[in-house]
């Protein structure tokens, strides 16, 4: 799975050419976090409406705290302040993730990152581009091919985007490394500026678990003792210690 991280961050990198031209760095990184179970994946076609329940979570320079909403049923998924007559945000996508970009559009603030988390609209983030016959073993069943992020447009003043997926998804238990519930991105300006302003269009594909399906956390396989259990174990030595010194 190691040569399919680097294959993936290689093609990350030479997507992010936009006509001709060399546009910003995208740096991919993975971590497993929370893991989560899906107990079935069935929509590998997602569209905006599809996500209803996904959090929307903004960072701007100067502004605390951050500012998180729900994505929502309409044309626009999620959306803060009063755009287009003031600041303000908006993130909206299209019939198919696979297929269209995401549209996010921001003015009269400074955006420093922004995360999208899955979990209360039953959407995952699929990273792995696998061929589309025959199917790669790293394809979760029923998720088909899957896209990571990589910048359609908008990006001229962004030297680079750090994105990192997070919280994995199993599938029925098994893990195939290709499913997240969190994406976040961070913004490095190219200019002098603290963040990004603008339209910025990007892809990351999404699937959603089964209809009537759960997704839940995986419990932990080796749990930290609580600080009542770690007491009495330091009791139980200590009392084994004494004991010793006795019969000696």
């Amino acid at each position: 799975m190691n040569k399919i991280k680097t294959t993936l961050l290689a093609l990350a990198a030479s997507l992010a050419c936009v006509g001709g031209v060399q546009a910003s760095t995208v740096n991919i990184g993975f971590s497993n976090g929370v893991l989560h179970n899906a107990s079935g994946i069935s929509a590998a076609t997602v569209s905006s409406p599809d996500m209803a329940g996904m959090s929307v979570t903004m960072c701007f320079a100067g502004v605390t705290p951050c500012e998180t909403a729900t994505w929502g049923t309409g044309a626009i998924g999620a959306s803060g302040g009063s755009l287009p007559n003031g600041p303000g945000w908006s993130l909206q996508a299209g019939t198919d993730t696979f297929d269209t970009p995401f549209v996010l559009t921001v003015g009269g603030r400074l955006l420093q990152s922004f995360t999208l988390y899955g979990l209360g609209g039953l959407t995952v983030f699929d990273t792995v581009l696998d061929p589309q016959s025959p199917a790669s073993l790293n394809s979760s069943p029923g998720s088909g091919n899957g896209r990571p992020f990589t910048v359609e447009a908008g990006d001229a003043n962004v030297a680079s985007f750090g994105v990192s997926y997070f919280d994995k998804v199993l599938v029925d238990g098994l893990d195939y490394e290709d499913l997240y519930l969190g994406m976040r991105v961070d913004f490095t300006m190219a200019n002098a500026s603290a963040g990004f302003s603008g339209e910025l269009l990007f892809m990351a594909d999404t699937d959603r678990v089964a209809t009537g399906g759960t997704l839940t956390p995986v419990p932990p396989t080796n749990p930290v003792p609580e600080p009542g259990t770690l007491a009495l174990l330091g009791a139980a030595l200590f009392g084994l210690g004494l004991v010793r010194r006795r019969r000696a």
